[in-house]
Formats: C-alpha cells, structure tokens, sequence
C-alpha cells in the first residue's frame, strides 16, 4: 500500500530531525555534497583544455583580429578622423618569396595625438627587400576612429593581409568551438555541485525505501567503478527513483541512518533530484 506524502513526512521526521528549508549544511554535507567529486573535477580538467588551445591560437593571431576590428571600426557610421604621426619603430616579422621577388613583413610602430592625448598603434605590411618604403622617423597621415581613438592605421598603406579576412573568419571559429567545449565540459563539472546544493538547502525531506548499494556500471574513474546507493519514495502515487555515486565507501557508511529506510529530501521543483539527507 502507497503511503501519503504527509505519512511519509511523518515517519522521516520519526527517526531524523530534519531542519526547515531554507536549511545550512552541516559539517557532513559540506564534505559529501558541497565538494566537488572526482568525476566532477575531471569534467572541470577537461573544461580547461580547450581554454589554453583557444589561447595558443588567439595569441599568435592577434595582430590580425586588431587589425580587422580597426578597419571595421574606422569604417563604422561613426566615421574617422585623420591626423599627422610619425614612425618610431620597425621590426622585421616574416618574409616570403613571391615569383623570385623577397617580400618581407615589416610591424611598424607609429605615434599620434589627439587632443593633447598621444596615441601609439602598431601597423603589419609586406614590403620589397629590395625597396623597403617606410623609415623611422618618417611623418605619415593616421586615421583613426572617433569611437575609439585608438584603433588606427596608417592613412594610404595596404595592411598585410596574406588572406587575413579568410583567416580571421577561421580564427575565431575556432576559438568560439575551442570555447564552447570548454563552456559544455565546465557546465557537466558544475552543474551536478548546483543541483545537490540547491536539493540540500531547499528540498523537502521523505521517507524513500534503499533498493541497492551496488557499483554503478555507467561511470568509471582510474579503471574502477564508484559504488552506487539506489532509493525510491512515491509522491502523488508516483515512484520517483534517486541515487548517489560515489568513490568514497566512507560518505556511503555516513549516509546512514537509525531504523528502516532511508529520509532524503528532493527538490520540489524537480523531484528527480534528491539526496539522503546528513
């Protein structure tokens, strides 16, 4: 016979005092449930994986996300506005060979004010080894945003480009799949912390009847299986089915409880989540 939610309540409250949501955790809680688990902290590792790739490869490829946002921004409905500067450094980057003709990638450091601010910017071009153009200390013409002062360029210069706008789509699609990866692995480390918090804190407590203490054959951690402890309660004539896994036989043995049975407290907004009450 299924008993009622009130005559369950009742029967957890026989054996195990349960404070009034919204309850703290204990000392026990705190260990078992606040923590995260084993598996949880893998899933976390491998949340950070994809975060450094998507940093090896945003490195490399800044100057070409810059330059690509500076063009957009200049080009932009706010407009630009263009001022006097001049060269104050030039580093050689790459070179290439192009139909026996040596190119090589100059960065060249320049500066500008405007309104008695001065601004510094770095441009990327392809010159001939054999005609370099630019020289330091040469004045040039800088345009730059009146959004944002300080994305420039130089004024009459053909950026590097070498595909850039077709490298620059690729980029990002990768740092934005890298990023969602690490988003999905992150989400699965913490999600399960968040859901036994808030089932701890906020749950109603009933009486729920222990059907295994088992290993459970669906996860797998070092080469072994965490052990697993299975319970059931009926709310609204309803089972509903719960269990806890764990590498710990320790928070099995600390899950225990005076007579039969077993008091766990479940999230009224999702009884699926529940956990024995410590």
């Amino acid at each position: 016979m299924t008993q009622s939610h009130e005559e369950q309540e009742s029967l957890a409250e026989e054996y195990v005092v349960v404070p009034p949501a919204p309850r703290k955790p204990t000392d026990v809680a705190k260990m078992i449930y606040y923590r995260f688990k084993a598996v949880e902290q893998l899933h976390l590792f491998y949340g950070l994986i994809p975060v450094l790739v998507a940093g090896l490869v945003l490195m490399p490829s800044t100057f070409m996300l810059r330059n690509a946002f500076t063009n957009t921004l200049i080009n932009a409905k706010w407009g630009h506005t263009t001022v006097k500067g001049s060269i104050m450094g030039k580093r050689r980057q790459q070179s290439k060979r192009v139909e026996g003709h040596l190119f090589v990638m100059y960065g060249l450091k320049f500066e500008y004010v405007h309104n008695d601010r001065r601004y510094k910017g770095v441009q990327f071009v392809w010159e001939k080894a054999s005609n370099p153009g630019m020289k330091v200390g040469q004045s040039i013409q800088v345009e730059f945003s009146r959004f944002a002062p300080k994305f420039s360029r130089i004024a009459g210069l053909q950026a590097a480009k070498d595909n850039t706008n077709t490298m620059v789509k690729i980029i990002l699609f990768v740092i934005l799949s890298l990023l969602a990866m690490s988003g999905y692995w992150v989400w699965r480390g913490v999600k399960p912390r968040l859901q036994r918090r808030r089932a701890y804190r906020k749950g109603i407590p009933i009486q729920a009847e222990i059907t295994g203490i088992d290993n459970n054959p669906d996860q797998m951690i070092g080469g072994q299986n965490p052990v697993r402890l299975s319970w059931r309660f009926f709310l609204n004539d309803e089972a509903v089915i719960g269990s806890y896994s764990t590498m710990r036989l320790s928070e099995i043995k600390a899950m225990e409880q005076p007579g039969e049975g077993l008091v766990v407290l479940y999230d009224p907004k999702n009884p699926s989540n529940s956990l024995p009450y410590v």
